[in-house]
C-alpha cells in the first residue's frame, strides 16, 4: 500500500519535500536581490551619478559591460528607452553577485572614497565571508524547483540573511518576520534521507488520520503542514538512541495499555447499542453516557467482567506506540514536546487503524460519495462525515471539497471526481451531535464554503429577532 498515491513513492516523497524547500527560499532570495540592488545603487550614485550604470569607465569588466548590453537591446528590441531605473531592476541577481565579487574590489573602493562612504567596505566582508559567489546558481535552482535536499539548506538560509543584514537591515528584519522558511521547517531540521523512509511515510498517514478525528481543532499545529510536523518528530524520534530501552518500553507499555482499555470499552459499548454518540462518548470522555436502567447495568457488569480478564493479559505495544514513546521521553524540553504530546494523546484514544485498513476505508468511502448523498437520513450523513474525518486529514477534507484532492483511487472520470466533490461538500451542510473531536473540524470546514449549519443558521435568526 505504499506505493499508493496516498502514501506516495519515495521519490515521489523526496519530490514533493524538495519543491516545499525551494518555495521557502522564495521571499529571502526576492529581498536580498532588491538590498543588493539598492546598496549598490545608492554606492554608485553617489559616486558617478544617476547614470553610473552606462558612463563609460565606471564598471570596466568585459563581462558586466556585455550583461549591461545585453539588457540595453531588449529594451531597445521592446522599443523601451532604457533608462537607468529599468536597466537596474532588469539585469538579473547574477549581475549584482558578479558585481560584489572580490575581483571588483578596486572598483568599489574607489566609488566608496569619492561618496565618502569608506564604512560600507565593513559591509562588503561580511557578504564575502558568506557562500556568496554560489547564490546565483542556488536561485536558478530553486527557480526551477530542481532537487536541492542535498545541498546544506540551513546554512544556505544563512548565508542569505548574513549577506541580507549586512547589505539592507531592514530589509532583513522585515524578512526575518515573513520568512517561510522557519515556517517550513520550525525545528530546523531538512528531510535530507535519500529517498525517505516509505514506512515512516506510512506511520505518518496514520498518525495525521488519528490526530484529526482524535484531537480535531485542538490541535496547535496548520492542518496544511500537519503531515511534514509528524515526519519531522518522527525523524527526531528515530535519531534520538540516548534514551534507555527499559524506559521507553515502560512508557510504550503504558500507552498500549490505555490504548487497550479505551478499545475495550468501545467494544463493550458497540455490544450494546450501536448508537455512534454512545460510542464516541465512550472513546473519548470515558463512559458511554447510557441513559436506560438496562443499558447501563448491562454495561457495568460486562466492562467489569471484560476488565477482570483484561487485568491479567500483558499488552504488547507496537511499533508505532513504541516510536511515540520514544519521541515523548527524548522531546522533554525541546520544540518537539508539543507534537509528542498531541500523538500520545491521540494514540491512547484506541489504536490506529493501520495503512492498509486505512487505504481500504478511504476507496470505500470514495465509492460511496460516487452517488449523491442529498438523500440520506441525518445519521447516515453522520457516520459518512466520521469515516471521512477517520481516513483523512483536515487539509484532504479541504481539497476533496474543492475537488483538487490527487488521491480518489479508480475515480479517474472527471465527471466523478466532482460528484465526489459534491457529496463531501454535503456532508457538511448540516450539524452532528456527534461528540467526537473531529466535529469542530467539520462544522469550521462547512463555515469557509459559506454552508452554515442549521442550528447555527437558526441561532443566528433568533438573535436577529
Amino acid at each position: 500500500c505504499t506505493q499508493h498515491a496516498r502514501f506516495g513513492s519515495p521519490i515521489q516523497v523526496w519530490q514533493v519535500e524538495s519543491s516545499r524547500a525551494c518555495a521557502s527560499f522564495t521571499i529571502s532570495l526576492e529581498l536580498l536581490e532588491v538590498g543588493l540592488r539598492t546598496f549598490s545603487d545608492e554606492t554608485f550614485k553617489a559616486a558617478h551619478g544617476r547614470d553610473w550604470l552606462t558612463k563609460p569607465g565606471v564598471i570596466r569588466a568585459r563581462h558586466l559591460r556585455e550583461m549591461i548590453k545585453d539588457s540595453e537591446s531588449g529594451f531597445k528590441a521592446r522599443g523601451t528607452r532604457p533608462t537607468p531605473q529599468r536597466l537596474l531592476s532588469d539585469l538579473p541577481l547574477s549581475f549584482r553577485i558578479k558585481l560584489l565579487a572580490k575581483n571588483q574590489e578596486m572598483l568599489w573602493r574607489d566609488a566608496e572614497g569619492r561618496a565618502k562612504l569608506k564604512h560600507r567596505a565593513d559591509s562588503r566582508r561580511i557578504v564575502h565571508g558568506t557562500k556568496f559567489q554560489e547564490l546565483s546558481r542556488f536561485r536558478n535552482f530553486v527557480s526551477h524547483r530542481k532537487l536541492i535536499l542535498d545541498q546544506d539548506l540551513p546554512g544556505r538560509h544563512s548565508d542569505i540573511m548574513k549577506a541580507l543584514k549586512a547589505v539592507a537591515p531592514t530589509l532583513a528584519e522585515r524578512c526575518a518576520a515573513i520568512d517561510p522558511f522557519v515556517e517550513t521547517f520550525p525545528f530546523g531540521r531538512i528531510p535530507t534521507d535519500v529517498p525517505p523512509d516509505p514506512q515512516r511515510r506510512a506511520k505518518v498517514v496514520q498518525l495525521a488520520c488519528a490526530v484529526t478525528e482524535r484531537i480535531g481543532a485542538s490541535s496547535p499545529f496548520d492542518p496544511a503542514l500537519l503531515s511534514s510536523h509528524i515526519d519531522d518528530a518522527l525523524w527526531f524520534a528515530e535519531i534520538s538512541k540516548e534514551v534507555p530501552g527499559k524506559m521507553v518500553e515502560a512508557r510504550a507499555e503504558e500507552i498500549a495499555r490505555t490504548s487497550a482499555e479505551t478499545d475495550l470499552r468501545v467494544r463493550v459499548t458497540k455490544g450494546i447499542s450501536r448508537n455512534m454518540i454512545h460510542e464516541s462518548r465512550a472513546r473519548y470522555e470515558g463512559h458511554p453516557g447510557f441513559y436506560r436502567r438496562d443499558q447501563i447495568d448491562a454495561y457495568e457488569a460486562t466492562l467489569a467482567r471484560e476488565t477482570e480478564k483484561f487485568a491479567q493479559e500483558r499488552v504488547e505495544p507496537t511499533e508505532l506506540e513504541r516510536l511515540v514513546a520514544r519521541l515523548d521521553l527524548a522531546s522533554r524540553g525541546t520544540p518537539y514536546q508539543g507534537m509528542a504530546q498531541v500523538l500520545s494523546i491521540a494514540i491512547e484514544h484506541g489504536r490506529p487503524a493501520g495503512p492498509a485498513a486505512i487505504l481500504q476505508k478511504w476507496e470505500a468511502l470514495v465509492r460511496v460519495l460516487e452517488k449523491p448523498v442529498k438523500g440520506l437520513k441525518k445519521f447516515e450523513k453522520c457516520r459518512l462525515a466520521g469515516r471521512l474525518y477517520r481516513s483523512s486529514t483536515d487539509f484532504e477534507v479541504k481539497e476533496m471539497c474543492r475537488n483538487r484532492i490527487p488521491h480518489l483511487g479508480n475515480a479517474a472520470d472527471a465527471n466523478k471526481r466532482k460528484q465526489i466533490a459534491n457529496s463531501a461538500r454535503d456532508l457538511h451542510v448540516i450539524s452532528f451531535p456527534d461528540p467526537s473531536p473531529w466535529r469542530a473540524l467539520h462544522e469550521r470546514q462547512g463555515f469557509s464554503m459559506g454552508r452554515v449549519p442549521a442550528h447555527v443558521r437558526v441561532r443566528s435568526l433568533a438573535a436577529e429577532g
